[in-house]
């Protein structure tokens, strides 16, 4: 856990990591909001009197981190962390002035947004450090990869590829056969330059075999996979598709043998594939190797299909091979309401591959040579719901076979160790790269003014009185009490503060402050959603829409938000439907209306997701 590794630092190493940090060339000063942290690189933020800003930063479940707010400058500021579940913990100054906030394993993944103001009095200069977050994602290769997912996170960098346009990416639970309901596990794909989250799959609101998506080949994303209560095995396949092979509308047929199929009659059932997809010798994953690719822009003729229909049966380079309907860059074509289940060998069994011993070549590959393609008749008998026909066919493999290299190390032999000899003990010696040169010195910023003077109030008598008289003192203190500082109000602004600009697909928020019965007591803010299509029947054409309100200071009773015709308070959820890019915008007033000294700032967090 990260806190734990916190507490396992000595106090020194702590230490001199924040002169190296004041030591080393210090950072940009950060203004506009809306910047994404990142874990180890520190921030600087300076704030006018009165300002609002906010920050945001990604952390995967599972992973702890430690978020610290130095003053540079004397100012007074208020922190307030928002967490992916939109609950709003106000973050506390200690003694100094300064915010350590720690969260361990234990936090929620997903995006954190975090709104800072500076005291109307002054502003300052804030250092924001994020430390932790977990190790870092593991190179994704291209191709297919096998993971099992157990107790921990596995995580996954998706680094640009050059020449091409774009990468299909997809995700697929290998089932076992028999055993069917089980699904993906918990996962998501963030866009690493924007911080944007692509995809945020929970199973526990729907289940799928298998999710896929198209990416521009030139972003950096991270594919996180979270485990659940069961061992399951998860395959990805990530395929880079050239400039040749962008994926075109089904409709236009694809030249001739480009699937290996004879053309089709009109109204005959096919699958079309929008995008590269796996063939496979049996109805699942687990049929591995698989003997080939569909490409993108072509159609195969459906044969058969599975008991559940998650599976067709298709005419492939001249014999059977299946293609999953599950897969997004699947559909079909023409009628396929007489498609009948078809047999298929079991898990393993690829006798049904091998040519027959009549007319039987082995290709054979030699490295700079040609490649021999094998042509032969083979005996099956193939029925697509009719009677029974021997086909004869010519089989010419869509693949290459690849090289086999033989590594030979060329090394020199260490030495020998004799026994009784003398041993070799390696000194290390630590020279650090750096000279911290950073000196504070404390200067107390104030001067004691308080004094007290003591006046008698007598004069002492003659002794000639025959009456002695014991003098008498009167303590008069020489200052005047001051008048108790006046409850703080907020400021007056315009009409309207600023806007809630929700981009699709993420979350922000705004702040301000109103008081009661002196200051700034209304506040309105508009809201809109951008990124939005036009089209309602188009991805990103309808969005859910969530605001959620958040209140800190005095007085929270008494503050009230009023929209779409219904009031409502502290704490509560203002916004919650579905909305189109004609019903995206709306507006809230914010009221202080009752109490005394009531000072509160709210904060209004607007989330817009997609719905598919």
């Amino acid at each position: 856990m990260i806190l734990d590794r916190f507490r396992r630092v000595p106090a020194l190493l702590l230490v001199l990591s924040l002169v190296v940090a004041i030591a080393a060339p210090l950072p940009a000063r950060a203004q506009d909001d809306g910047i994404t942290l990142v874990a180890d690189q520190p921030l600087i933020l300076t704030l006018s009197p009165g300002q609002t800003a906010t920050r945001v930063f990604d952390i995967q479940a599972g992973d702890g981190f430690e978020l610290r707010l130095d003053r540079l400058t004397d100012f007074a500021f208020t922190a307030v962390l928002i967490d992916p579940n939109q609950s709003a913990v106000p973050l506390t100054p200690g003694a100094d002035g300064n915010i350590v906030h720690a969260a361990d394993a234990a936090a929620p993944g997903g995006r954190y947004t975090l709104v800072l103001q500076a005291g109307a009095a002054a502003g300052g200069d804030l250092l924001i450090q994020l430390a932790g977050g977990g190790a870092p994602p593991v190179p994704l290769a291209l191709g297919e990869t096998g993971v099992t997912v157990e107790a921990a996170a596995q995580r996954f960098s998706l680094d640009p590829v050059p020449d091409v346009l774009f990468t299909s990416l997809s995700v697929e639970t290998v089932v076992p056969e028999g055993v069917p309901g089980i699904g993906l596990p918990a996962l998501s794909l963030v866009d690493e330059t924007s911080g944007e989250t692509i995809l945020d799959f929970a199973p526990s609101v729907l289940v799928l075999p298998a999710v896929a998506a198209m990416l521009p080949a030139g972003g950096s994303f991270v594919l996180a996979i979270e485990p659940g209560e069961d061992t399951l095995d998860v395959l990805i396949t990530w395929d880079a598709i050239p400039v040749e092979s962008t994926p075109v509308p089904p409709a236009q047929p694809p030249a001739s043998g480009s699937s290996g199929a004879p053309p089709v009659a009109s109204g005959t059932c096919v699958v079309a594939f929008a995008g590269n997809v796996n063939v496979r010798y049996g109805p699942g994953l687990a049929y591995q190797p698989p003997i080939g690719v569909a490409q993108a822009g072509t159609t195969l003729p459906v044969t058969g299909k599975n008991q559940d229909g998650s599976w067709w049966q298709v005419l492939y380079n001249g014999g059977p091979g299946w293609v999953s309907s599950q897969v997004a860059a699947t559909s079909t074509q023409g009628d396929c309401s007489g498609v009948t289940v078809a047999s298929f060998p079991a898990v393993g069994d690829t006798s049904a591959l091998t040519p027959s011993a009549s007319g039987s070549v082995t290709p054979t590959y030699t490295p700079g040579g040609p490649t021999v393609t094998p042509t032969y008749t083979p005996s099956p008998t193939y029925t697509p719901g009719g009677p029974t026909v021997t086909p004869t066919w010519t089989y010419t493999p869509s693949y290459t076979p690849s090289v086999t290299y033989t590594y030979t190390p060329t090394y020199t032999p260490s030495p020998t160790y004799t026994p009784g000899g003398p041993t070799l003990t390696p000194t290390w010696t630590y020279t650090p790269s750096y000279t911290p040169t950073a000196t504070w010195t404390y200067t107390p910023s104030y001067t004691p003014t308080a004094t007290w003077t003591y006046t008698p109030s007598y004069t002492p008598t003659q002794p000639q009185q025959q009456q002695f008289q014991q003098p008498s003192a009167t303590y008069t203190p020489s200052y005047t009490p001051t008048t108790p500082p006046p409850p703080p109000t907020a400021p007056p602004d315009a009409n309207f503060n600023a806007p809630l600009n929700i981009p699709l697909d993420s979350t922000t928020s705004v702040t301000d402050f109103v008081s009661y019965p002196g200051g700034d007591t209304e506040d309105r803010v508009r809201w809109d959603i951008s990124g939005m299509n036009p089209n309602a029947a188009l991805s990103g054409g309808r969005a859910r829409l969530i605001i959620a309100v958040s209140c800190f200071g005095t007085g929270t009773q008494n503050i009230q938000f009023f929209t779409g015709g219904q009031t409502f308070s502290c704490g509560q959820t203002i916004v919650d439907r579905e909305v189109t890019a004609d019903s995206r915008t709306g507006q809230v007033t914010i009221s202080a209306v009752a109490g005394e000294n009531t000072y509160v700032q709210w904060v209004l967090t607007g989330t817009a997701t997609r719905v598919s």
